[in-house]
């Protein structure tokens, strides 16, 4: 009979056991993971404050680019009531600070609106009156 040395069968028993087990339990992944948290506590720490200071900027720089878009409608929105004629290309970027603006409103119920509504509605029919009689500048 063939002498089969017992740590062999021990790791046999073993690496089966290991195949059929669903769940991997490996604490020394876990116990450098952990050690690993608390060293970097100051640093995680730090990060999440900066990561605090990047989202308030980010707010703040879409909140300016809507007040922005909000007085070049406005302002085009005089224009037009002053004759002021405009080319299509004008046309196609003051649509665009309209859709900019309006989807920051529709995202930010507390901002206020009320100012550019009806300039909006003048744009916007101002332009398709130019594209109905082609009378851009």
């Amino acid at each position: 009979m063939i002498d089969i040395p017992t740590y062999l069968i021990g790791a046999i028993i073993g690496a089966t056991v290991i195949q059929v087990a669903p769940i991997k339990i490996d604490p020394w992944t876990w116990l450098f993971r952990w050690i690993g948290k608390w060293l970097n506590q100051d640093v995680m720490d730090e990060l999440e404050s900066v990561k605090r200071h990047v989202d308030l900027i980010e707010t703040q720089a879409e909140k300016r680019e809507a007040v922005s878009s909000r007085n070049r409608i406005i302002r085009f929105s005089d224009e037009i009531l002053h004759s002021i004629r405009h080319s299509k290309e004008h046309f196609d970027q003051i649509l665009r600070d309209c859709t900019c603006y309006e989807r920051y409103c529709d995202n930010h119920e507390e901002f206020e609106n009320g100012v550019a509504v009806e300039s909006i509605k003048l744009v916007k029919a101002t332009y398709e009156k130019c594209l109905r009689e082609k009378d851009f500048l």
